[in-house]
């Protein structure tokens, strides 16, 4: 597809006009009897843009590293657990000795969001910090300003805390791979028998372990 910064809407309906011109062509994936011979228009003020479960975008890039720590094993949008606006989630991983922690990533669920993350080993000591805010809903990856060594086998905690930019939003959807099963059905999610653990924190105060593998991943070169 591709975009036309002119493009007038033509709605007349002032509750759903956007605030100004401009959309993208896109082709939808259900045929040419779809739509406008299976193409629409989208708003560039569109409001579904904000959430993962109507629109995803990516941007590549061509930095590769040589390990991913991950414990979500499936990309199922619509996966998420609400929090307040201020919690800290917490996961576990377990970092083999030799290798340099250069990026991480998390993904979340609603829009206007400012992730603060820190790195910590077991004693609660702070190796690495970062902050990434985000105007959409998806996930993220956020490089280091320096790697973090690790010289032996390591446990160590990321943290993310969630802030809504929006003073009227109290709460945050957050994404979580979740255990779950329909009927006699095996389970469709299923977290791993890894030994980390996950944990909500409020401020810098553990609260409870959780069921769930956050969607944090931890990128290393050895």
């Amino acid at each position: 597809g591709f975009s036309r910064d002119n493009f007038v809407n033509e709605k007349p309906e002032e509750a759903t006009k956007p605030e100004g011109d401009g959309a993208w062509l896109i082709r939808n994936s259900w045929g040419p009897y779809w739509g406008n011979e299976g193409y629409f228009w989208l708003s560039y003020y569109d409001a579904g843009l904000a959430y993962s479960q109507n629109v995803y975008a990516f941007d590549a890039s061509d930095v590769v590293y040589d390990n991913v720590y991950a414990y979500d094993g499936s990309f199922r949008g619509n996966s998420y657990i609400k929090v307040a606006s201020g919690i800290t989630m917490v996961q576990e991983f377990n970092i083999d000795a030799g290798e340099e922690i250069k990026a991480v990533a998390f993904e979340v669920y609603s829009p206007n969001v400012t992730a603060d993350i820190t790195l910590t080993d077991s004693d609660g000591n702070i190796l690495a910090a970062a902050s990434k805010s985000v105007l959409c809903a998806g996930f993220y990856t956020v490089e280091l300003e320096s790697p973090v060594i690790i010289e032996s086998d390591t446990q160590i905690n990321m943290n993310v805390t969630y802030t809504s930019d929006n003073p009227k939003v109290e709460t945050i959807r957050v994404c979580v791979e979740s255990t779950g099963e329909i009927g006699n059905k095996k389970l469709i999610y299923n977290i791993a028998s890894h030994g980390a653990k996950t944990y909500v924190a409020w401020e810098g105060t553990v609260m409870d372990e959780l069921p769930y593998d956050m969607r944090f991943k931890i990128y290393t070169d050895m």
